[in-house]
């Protein structure tokens, strides 16, 4: 799948658009970084967990998937060609492990320049994408998903904090993190 996805696209550096946790773990080698813009594309938080990830079949959790929208702010890495065999199986055991995400390339923005990047979109057809969650699941969600990889709440909380290090502006992440707080005092 991953040779398949990335055909043509193997002879030059590749470039990753990040707009989750690959922002503060990567967990991939990377020549360079840098923020970017994805015009008509947005941040949502539609990515049921019940995998063990970040949730249970029981428990639930939520993390970002990308999704048709106004436009996501996020990084792009840049993996040298000569380490993109190796590095985007690595992206691929992360991203593809569970059936939640589409592999497409898109147009970025970079200083008014156009890049064109990797990134991955979410799936509709897959049970994890669940666009119509609602703002009480979300919040639930968020607050009692938990799994090998952490806590929902943690996730939420990372991706806020890396927002506020890069100047990255997502009311929905700071309002959705705020709402689950009270929700967890109120438990």
């Amino acid at each position: 799948m991953c040779a398949e996805a990335l055909a043509g696209h193997m002879n030059q550096d590749l470039w990753v658009f990040g707009y989750g946790s690959l922002m503060w773990d990567p967990a991939i080698q990377f020549a360079e970084v840098c923020r970017a813009h994805l015009p008509g594309y947005a941040r949502h938080f539609i990515l049921k967990d019940i995998y063990g990830g970040r949730g249970t079949e029981d428990a639930p959790g939520v993390m970002a998937a990308l999704d048709k929208g106004t436009g996501c702010d996020g990084l792009l890495f840049r993996i040298t060609k000569e380490n993109i065999d190796e590095e985007t199986e690595v992206l691929w055991r992360r991203e593809q492990i569970g059936p939640a995400y589409i592999p497409a390339f898109v147009e970025t923005v970079v200083a008014d320049q156009p890049i064109t990047a990797l990134t991955f979109v979410a799936d509709h057809a897959s049970i994890l994408i669940d666009a119509n969650m609602t703002r009480d699941e979300q919040i639930h969600y968020f607050a009692t998903g938990t799994g090998f990889m952490g806590t929902s709440m943690e996730y939420l909380e990372n991706i806020n904090a890396q927002y506020e290090t890069l100047g990255i502006v997502d009311e929905d992440a700071k309002a959705l993190l705020h709402e689950t707080r009270k929700y967890m005092q109120r438990r």
